[in-house]
């Protein structure tokens, strides 16, 4: 490493300077040499008043250790059967948009048209919990108000089309939240971003979707991010992280229960998780 004494540096510099010796004599080329002599002799004095300390060590730098692999001649795992990422739009079949503008569709009927049809979806939620959704569903007039589990809707153009999508939350049993995402395609409406589980909040960063979770795993959350991508056409994972974190772990009896479904971010306030024993005006 390289190390400069600031004092050792000044006393060289003035020693050099004092060596030097100006021509006195008169003649044609004096006054050029008297120029470059004074030239040079400011140069070693701007030397010498350098800030002081200069550059230091900072020690031994420690030598990079490559990682050790363990049990190299065991069998590979198998490869996953399943792509998270391998998903489609998937059409939203009986909902109208009127002039083309998502902010003129109420997200509770999207809810139910979905509700009627297959979903294409891996492991939706909406066919797993079917006959729950539909019962609490079937109360709903507007999306945010009272009872209703689909939530407060929120819209940010994700696709970069100059138009906004729509983002819809929905409250699920056992404390579960989907997060949906729709946009208008040639007229028609489609489902580009679909996921559930114990959601502590749901983040718009420009055009990504953050989402952060609870995956089982006490202590940390795990926290993804959801892009568009034009090729396929729909928002897939793009980063997807398990973080330490502080917040209490949701228990089956506790007071926390009901954190993961009903604090998200965005979120609208007052939401009652219509599958508990709890009324619009809970707190």
């Amino acid at each position: 490493m390289i190390r400069t004494d600031s004092t050792a540096q000044s006393r060289r510099a003035a020693r050099a300077v004092r060596s030097v010796r100006c021509p006195r004599r008169t003649g044609s080329r004096l006054p050029v040499l008297r120029a470059f002599c004074v030239l040079a002799t400011t140069g070693l004095l701007l030397v010498s008043c350098g800030h002081p300390g200069g550059l230091r060590s900072a020690g031994a730098t420690p030598t990079a250790i490559a990682p050790a692999e363990l049990w190299p001649d065991a069998p590979s795992a198998p490869a996953s059967t399943r792509d998270y990422n391998d998903v489609r739009p998937e059409p939203v079949e009986g909902v109208s948009v009127p002039g083309g503008s998502l902010h003129a569709v109420n997200p509770v009927d999207i809810v139910k048209s979905q509700l009627k049809q297959q979903s294409t979806a891996y492991d939706d939620p909406l066919t797993t919990y079917g006959s729950m959704m539909a019962k609490a569903i079937e109360a709903c007039t507007t999306a945010g108000v009272g009872a209703c589990p689909v939530r407060k809707a929120y819209y940010r153009d994700l696709t970069g089309d100059g138009s906004d999508d729509l983002v819809v939350g929905i409250s699920m049993p056992e404390h579960q939240l989907a997060v949906r995402v729709y946009t208008l395609r040639q007229g028609r409406l489609d489902m580009i971003m679909s996921t559930f589980g114990i959601i502590v909040s749901v983040q718009l960063a420009g055009r990504d979707v953050v989402i952060h979770r609870r995956d089982g795993l006490p202590g940390f959350e795990q926290h993804s991010v959801w892009s568009w991508d034009a090729q396929r056409r729909a928002m897939l994972i793009t980063r997807d992280d398990s973080v330490r974190t502080a917040r209490p772990a949701p228990h089956p009896d506790g007071d926390t229960k009901r954190s993961a479904s009903s604090s998200g971010t965005p979120s609208s306030g007052g939401v009652c998780d219509p599958y508990d024993s709890c009324s619009p005006d809970t707190p």
